[in-house]
């Protein structure tokens, strides 16, 4: 991979702002996403005057600018096409690139398929040609995945940006709460998100206020809770509560004005007493005040796969939500984002049940963990056989961790049988992986799903013929072609691959070089030869 080239040195400050953009202003003051810079002030080069990079930044570009595409259209925001001026690059040494937009256009009306903005700023970056790029039926995120892929094996490089861009969220209280709150003129909400402030701040600009109530209060020191109401009324000198009141309700008048209430539990009884007699009065919105309660904030996962992302939104779901942030950003900056954008699988929660279990034991249940998150247990026990040990899978069976159901040794959720996998030590998993290869041959599984899920925890190398076959059936089958192809072992299986990506010509000529194939192969030549044009060959073919 070719390292960063040279560029002209055309670096000036270039602040984001949201007032620049096309958008709903609801909408720019709650996404949150790396190329989306709304509060700094950067060092940067429009990507206009951006001369030669290396091959390595320019896919990290691609690979930020779908990342965005992606996650606008996650957070339902239109936009008005690829660019040039509204983008610029940010270049530090020891880093990729980081891509960010400057401007937003206002939405087209007639919106363009998600992959030709990408094309269209691929060839402005001089970016090297990408498969993905070739299938209409590809998504922005699958863009994403192939880049990371190409890029992530060059371990030396440093890929944050790239990786940043790969989350990003609709903070608190998103954009139709926000809407709400911006078109009230009265109303008590709820929100426990700290979010919800800044985005309440950042869309303070069109002609509303807002005060936050309870920054810098102390339960010694009168109206220290209320001091934010002085840039609306003035200063308090001699003024009684009720005075604060009547001039605040006077003010509201004539101004819109959006009141945020924090650490109540610090407020002076003065304070609180104003602040009581103002929600009695109805005065302005308040939120973090008793009333309806606001969204708390949404995260984005780049996730080429649906199923990946029910399956993250459960995971965060059942996470604190002041922790989603820490642990979504650790998420995209470890090697666990590969296997994320490849399987759909995520890093285990720990599980206590496991850690506490003794060895030897601990470890058999990580080694009988690469037969899947069930299996037959007479397979289990043969495999513990082969381990020349004397425990059997019945021996493995702990609260909130496995069982035996049907016959099958099963563990009792995905995340704990993950947890298994990745307790295995690296020195232990060559051997492992090999005798799992062989009785992994003898298991069928319920689904294709299932069956990627486990094989795919093995290394390509591990595989034999006959499993990288099955894989990579299970692979066409949840349309993973790309996937597929790169593990198809025989001319017949790949020629199926390319005809569901769209290559005929050469689907057929890999058909034709087989002369006589089974029935399938036969049947796919004719299916072929109609879409190819030479419909005259076709009932030929079928006789």
């Amino acid at each position: 991979m070719a390292m960063r080239g040279t560029a002209r040195r055309a670096e000036s400050p270039i602040a984001t702002r949201a007032r620049s953009f096309g958008w709903d202003r609801a909408a720019t003051a709650t996404l949150r996403h790396s190329t989306l810079p709304w509060f700094e002030s950067l060092e940067a080069t429009p990507l206009q005057a951006l001369e030669e990079i290396g091959i390595r930044d320019r896919l990290s570009l691609v690979g930020q600018f779908a990342a965005h595409q992606a996650f606008l259209q996650f957070a339902g925001v239109r936009d008005g096409g690829f660019d040039e001026k509204q983008w610029a690059v940010v270049r530090k040494r020891s880093a990729d690139c980081r891509l960010i937009r400057t401007e937003g256009g206002a939405p087209a009306d007639d919106p363009l398929p998600v992959l030709t903005p990408i094309q269209q700023f691929a060839s402005a970056v001089g970016a090297p040609s990408l498969d993905v790029l070739r299938r209409s039926w590809a998504r922005a995120d699958t863009v994403y995945q192939e880049i990371e892929s190409k890029l992530r094996a060059d371990v030396a490089a440093d890929l944050r940006w790239l990786r940043a861009s790969a989350c990003g969220c609709i903070s608190s209280p998103g954009v139709e709460g926000l809407r709400l709150l911006l078109a009230q003129t009265t109303g008590r909400f709820r929100c426990a998100d700290g979010l919800c402030l800044e985005s309440l701040k950042a869309a303070a600009a069109g002609g509303e206020q807002v005060i936050v109530i309870g920054d810098g209060a102390s339960p010694l020191e009168r109206y220290s809770a209320i001091a934010p109401l002085q840039k609306l009324i003035g200063a308090f000198d001699g003024l009684t509560e009720r005075d604060v009141v009547e001039r605040v309700l006077a003010a509201v008048a004539q101004t819109r004005c959006l009141f945020v209430l924090t650490r109540a539990d610090s407020f002076d009884e003065s304070s609180r007493r104003v602040v009581d007699l103002l929600l009695a009065a109805d005065a302005g919105v308040w939120a973090g005040a008793d009333g309806a309660e606001l969204p708390e904030t949404v995260w984005f996962l780049i996730s080429p796969r649906l199923d990946a992302r029910r399956g993250l939104d459960s995971h965060l779901a059942a996470m604190p939500a002041v922790s989603r942030k820490e642990w979504l950003e650790a998420l995209v900056q470890s090697p666990a984002l590969g296997r994320y954008l490849d399987d759909g699988e995520l890093p285990a929660a720990a599980n206590e049940a496991l850690s506490r279990i003794r060895e030897p034991l601990r470890s058999y249940i990580g080694a009988v963990a690469l037969l899947g998150s069930r299996a037959p247990k007479t397979i289990a026990d043969r495999f513990l056989e082969r381990l020349l040990s004397t425990s059997r899978a019945s021996d493995l069976v702990f609260e909130d961790v496995s069982a035996i159901e049907g016959g099958d040794f099963v563990f009792v959720s995905e995340d704990v049988h993950r947890q298994a996998v990745q307790s295995i030590p690296a020195a232990s998993r060559p051997s492992l992986y090999n005798v799992a290869a062989e009785l992994l041959e003898t298991i069928e599984w319920k689904s294709p799903e299932e069956t990627i899920r486990t094989l795919r925890r093995l290394p390509p190398a591990a595989l034999s013929p006959a499993l990288r076959q099955r894989l990579a059936a299970a692979l066409i089958e949840c349309g993973r072609y790309v996937d597929a192809r790169q593990l198809a072992p025989e001319e017949p299986l790949l020629a199926r691959i390319e005809r569901r990506m769209g290559d005929y010509g050469p689907a057929l000529a890999r058909l034709e070089r087989l002369n006589h194939g089974d029935f399938d192969s036969q049947l796919l030549r004719a299916e072929l030869l109609l879409l190819t044009g030479r419909g005259d060959e076709v009932a030929a073919a079928l006789d």
